[in-house]
């Protein structure tokens, strides 16, 4: 692969986390009393857990992993119980854009192996 389309993958990989943690901050701040001057620590707080769950080799997918992050780093911002709650409705809300974001993979994967099967012939016919 040259270097330009690395770079090009590079900035939309960023673009990605950007608008990924944006969108964390804009759902945490949509339930709460929190304001736009938290959206920095609110991305944060997001990567972050993010990133910690997905090293983590213990669970799949981090499952637990990030949602102890997150809510030890938003315990400061909002309290243990809400923090702990915006946890359980991040991994929901991740899960759920993840799903959305398959079933197009998922359509076009169907469409094209209907399309390359040979069609079968009557039974009893040579």
């Amino acid at each position: 692969m040259e270097w330009s389309r690395k770079g090009a993958v590079l900035v939309q990989c960023a673009v990605g986390w950007v608008l990924l943690s944006l969108s964390f901050a804009l759902l945490v701040i949509s339930v709460t009393s929190l304001g736009w001057r938290d959206v920095p620590e609110l991305s944060q707080v997001f990567l972050t857990s993010y990133i910690v769950g997905f090293v983590s080799l213990v669970t799949p997918g981090g499952l637990g992993i990030r949602e102890g992050i997150m809510t030890l780093m938003l315990t400061p911002l909002a309290g243990a119980g809400p923090a702990a709650a915006l946890a359980i409705l991040s991994r929901l809300w991740v899960t759920v854009t993840e799903v959305i974001a398959l079933l197009p993979a998922w359509w076009w994967y169907r469409r094209d192996s209907l399309r390359t099967q040979a069609p079968s012939s009557p039974s009893g016919q040579s």
